[in-house]
């Protein structure tokens, strides 16, 4: 059985492309997008013909549709061994000065929070299957101070116990 990787941004160009690498290492490919479905066309078509694959429409700011679309990806695939997060926005706007709140409330939360509630919703099964890859395409700091918070009387886990452990 091939290893499933969960990409999202899909339709985009850093999706895309790692789509491609990982199609040619032999993953299965859950591809979300947001309303693109053209250009998920297109690089379904550009995939090996042997490629499994999986379109996942989805708005990443809609937790009731990312439910859906896990169940969907369970029902088809199963737990994917891979999460790559490559769904992300930009401010509309030239210069970030002329950004209004209402913007960067949109890029907080397709760009911070979406990876992180679905990262949370996928987390345990991806942990158990295949001692799990989970990437975020962002900024280093940010991401150590997610693993690094292992105050677990807030957070009710042992991420950063466990990823130690895999670690080492």
């Amino acid at each position: 059985m091939k290893p499933i990787a969960l990409i999202t941004g899909a339709s985009g160009g850093i999706g895309g492309a790692i789509a491609k690498a990982l199609a040619s290492d032999g993953y299965a490919l859950a591809l979300q997008y947001r309303s693109n479905r053209e250009a998920i066309e297109s690089l379904i078509r550009s995939l090996q013909p042997d490629t499994p694959y999986l379109p996942l429409a989805c708005d990443l700011n809609d937790a009731a549709a990312v439910e859906r679309m896990i169940e969907t990806l369970h029902r088809t695939f199963g737990r994917p061994s891979a999460v790559i997060h490559a769904a992300g926005i930009a401010p509309r706007q030239a210069l970030f000065s002329d950004t209004d709140d209402t913007m960067l409330s949109e890029v907080f939360a397709t760009n911070a929070f979406a990876p992180m509630r679905l990262t949370r919703n996928l987390l345990y099964t991806a942990m158990t299957r295949a001692k799990s890859m989970v990437v975020l395409v962002g900024s280093e700091e940010i991401i150590r101070r997610m693993v690094e918070n292992n105050h677990v009387s807030r957070r009710y886990t042992t991420l950063a116990l466990r990823l130690a452990a895999v670690q080492h």
